[in-house]
Order: C-alpha cells, then structure tokens, then sequence
C-alpha cells in the first residue's frame, strides 16, 4: 500500500449540482467492544475495540456529489463524535476521473465549514483509498493536478525558484552537438503567463542561480558540441531581466561545470565533474579560486550560513567546505549515490538515488533522520523552513516533507530533473523524450481547488 499524505485546502465557490444522492443511509449501533459499518459499493467505517465509551448509533448518509470529486460525499455520523482511538474510513473512487499525474486522497470537512482538509490517506487497491480519523464529520474523496505552465521547451535541466519568478536552463539538444548553441536561460516571472528568454544561443547550459539581479550560470564542457572542437566551457551571468551575458566570470580552467551557487555577496561557487573540483569566483569573475579536489560525481551544490555543500556521488559522501577556503569535511559517508542536495539554515538534506531514501541533518552532519525509503531513484531536492521537495525519475513523482508526513503532490511525470518551490507553489522541470516535449510544471503546497458542494 502506498501513502499518500495531504493537507490540502480547498476553496469553495459558489454553484450548485444536480446530482442526486446514490443511496440511503444506513446505520448501526457500536459499542466499546468495536464494529464495522459500511454501505453496499459505498464507503465503510472501521471501528477498533475501546475507541467508544458507550454504545453509539453510527450512521453513513450519503449527500450530493460535488464537482471534481472522485467519489460521493458521505456524512458520517453523529457529526462531531470523537473517538478515543483512531477509526478507518475507506472510500470507493472513480480512477478514470484522475488526470493525468494527479493523485487521489481523502478530504474532510464539517458540514457548517466551508473548508475542506485532506487526510493522510491509503490507497487500498486501484478503487479504494482510506484515511483514519479521530472525529467524524463529512468525507469524500478528491484529487490534486499538476498544472503545466511552459510547454515545447527543448530539453529543460536545472532551475531555482524564489519570490520574483522559476528560472531554469533550456539545454537545447540531447545529442549536445549544436556547435553554434541552442540553449537558454529562461524566466517565468511571478505571476506571468509567458516566459521570457534571459540569455539565447548559449552552448549546452546545465545550471543556474539568482543573487539580486543577477543570474550565473555555467554552460558549454562537451568538445564535440563546439566549433572546431574547441571545449568552450564558462561560467557566465545575465541581468535577470534579459539582455546580452556579460563576459565569462570563468573560463580559463573550466572543463565540465555541472553545478552552481550563489551567496549573498553575489560570489558564485560551481562543481566541475571532469577536473573533480569546487571551485568559487567573486561576482565580477576576480579571486578565483579551488575550494576543493578529488570529488567525484557531484550533480549538484548549495551554499549557506558561509559554506559550499555537495554530494560526492560517487564517492558515496556529503560534504562542505567554508566559501573561504579550508580542509573539506565530511559530513556523512557511506551514501547510496547521493545526488541531490538542498540547504536551510537549520538543516541539510540529501537524496540516496540507489538506496532510494531521503535524509535530513544538521548543518554538521550530526543528527541525521531518513525522511523518506522506499523511493525510486529520488533525484532532484529542494528545501524551505517548512517544507522539503523531491523528485523521482522512477515514477516520476513529486513529493512534499512536510517535517513529520511525506505527501506524494503528483506522479507520473516525464524525468523531473529539478525541483523548487515558492510559499504557494511547488515547481518542476520534466523532461521530455524527444526535442521540444519539456514542461515547466507546478501545483500548489496545499492545493485551493474550485468545487461545489450541495450538504
């Protein structure tokens, strides 16, 4: 069984439907010793032995059906009634109304409160999911979509997301044999319906960051894709409101940049995967220098509170150096491939693609938590002070750590190689098969959906 955690809010608007209800109500006296209460092809109410005081008349009304449901909505009653252990309700749901990439989960509400509340639920079987509950109220059962914001991009790889708008790089080909460049760096701004192109013609670009109003980013590393043979990687900037990228900050030196950041001072830090190094530049390209060697693998970087972390992938470590140099130090080892990476100021997480988990430590190491097992090829991560995100490529799935549930927000999506979110939206890149299928995809953190009910 699979679960599925939600705490998701919907809004309620004005309308009505004029679907009438399925079936009668059907009730049952439990008492302390426990019992079940169920309607034919309808939900069913389990309830543990000590969860009543005293005998207790239970009874399941169903009501209107309401628009983007999956299922009947059911009073279960008497409403308000608490429990002293928690009571399973299962619900029958219609999977051929789920979009595609949407996931189902029990919702709840009281009938006075316009406001509805997913549970942490289960999917019992292809028809069936379940959530428990210590207090009785109405249920049914909803789904949450992803919504495609950019279509048509041609090969979308790594992006960020903060207060002004999603960024990311549009690698351009996945052969990366274009020797004039095909690449961008793309915006999304907050609240915008169109993208806007930062930066065109660039060479195979693989990694972005945004510091005030200035995006860095590192391109180019593969010889064949350039002209003349000619390895033209660099590390480059670009106002984030568009224009001509400023000369390189790095290039002399620069073989394979994979990864990169940017620190509140606007020094940029990048991870090149062929000279196995960290390296770091001030904003204007001067004080280069090599933070770090003999790191193998590494997909990805982050920098906070005055140091640069990594996952050493290969290498099967956590690492992080101070941004003024040092002795490395690691911080875990003995990871399953390591890939993703995300800071907070409190925290560190890292994603274990084979060992399929997700961890959280202290900035020092210490004190390390699996927030998540069982995944399939977690990849891509991302962090804030409430919530952590993650991809997986097997599945395609979108996940939320809320810092106690993970809540799958959405499946199925075509090789979501970044992740990020903003306080309303989670955002990803997925990845088409072929040139010009990528999306920019998001859903929201506690998805407000428009829907009807009739109580």
């Amino acid at each position: 069984m699979k679960k599925i955690a939600y705490l998701i809010v919907f809004l309620a608007l004005a309308a009505c439907s004029s679907e009438k209800k399925m079936t009668e109500p059907m009730s049952q006296t439990v008492g302390v010793r426990g019992g079940t209460v169920a309607i034919a092809d309808g939900p069913t109410i389990t309830i543990p032995a000590g969860a009543l005081a005293d005998d207790t008349v239970i009874t399941i009304t169903p009501t209107t059906a309401l628009e983007g449901a999956l299922s009947d909505a059911y009073n279960f009653e008497p409403e308000g009634l608490t429990f002293t252990r928690p009571v399973t309700i299962t619900l029958p749901f219609d999977p051929t109304k789920l979009a595609e990439g949407a996931v189902p989960g029990v919702a709840t509400s009281s009938v006075s409160a316009p406001d509805y509340v997913w549970a942490e639920s289960t999917l019992t079987d292809e028809t069936h999911i379940s959530a428990q509950t210590m207090h009785f109220s109405l249920y049914l059962a909803m789904s949450n979509s992803p919504t495609p914001l950019v279509s048509d991009l041609n090969f979308p790889a790594k992006m960020i997301v903060d207060t002004s708008g999603a960024y990311w790089v549009d690698q351009g080909s996945s052969t990366q044999t274009q020797a004039s460049g095909q690449g961008r760096v793309m915006k999304l701004a907050t609240g915008a319906t169109a993208p806007v192109a930062l930066a065109i013609g660039q060479l195979d670009p693989k990694a972005l960051s945004h510091t005030g109003t200035t995006i860095a980013f590192a391109s180019g590393g593969h010889s064949a894709a350039t002209a003349g043979g000619a390895t033209m990687a660099s590390i480059n900037s670009v106002i984030d409101t568009g224009g001509t990228p400023t000369s390189s900050l790095a290039s002399a030196n620069v073989a394979f940049p994979i990864a990169i950041a940017t620190d509140s001072n606007g020094s940029v830090y990048w991870a090149d995967s062929d000279l196995k190094t960290i390296s770091s530049a001030s904003s204007t390209g001067a004080k280069r220098t090599t933070l770090a060697s003999n790191q193998n693998g590494v997909k990805f970087i982050a920098v906070s509170g005055g140091y640069v972390y990594w996952a050493a992938s290969t290498d099967g470590a956590i690492r992080r150096v101070a941004t003024t140099g040092g002795t490395p130090q690691t911080l875990a080892s003995s990871q399953s491939l390591p890939m993703g990476i995300a800071v907070t100021s409190t925290s560190i997480y890292w994603c274990n693609q084979t060992g399929g988990t997700v961890v959280k430590a202290s900035l020092d190491g210490s004190s390390p938590v699996t927030i998540a097992s069982g995944q399939t090829k977690p990849y891509a991560i991302a962090a804030d002070a409430t919530n952590a995100y993650f991809t997986t490529l097997d599945g395609g799935n979108i996940v939320k750590y809320d810092g106690t549930t993970t809540s799958v927000m959405a499946t199925a999506q075509a090789t979501p190689l970044s992740i990020g979110a903003d306080a309303t939206y989670i955002y990803w890149t997925s990845n088409g098969a072929i040139a010009n299928t990528g999306t920019l995809v998001r859903t929201l953190i506690n998805p407000v959906m428009a829907m009807i009910r009739t109580l």
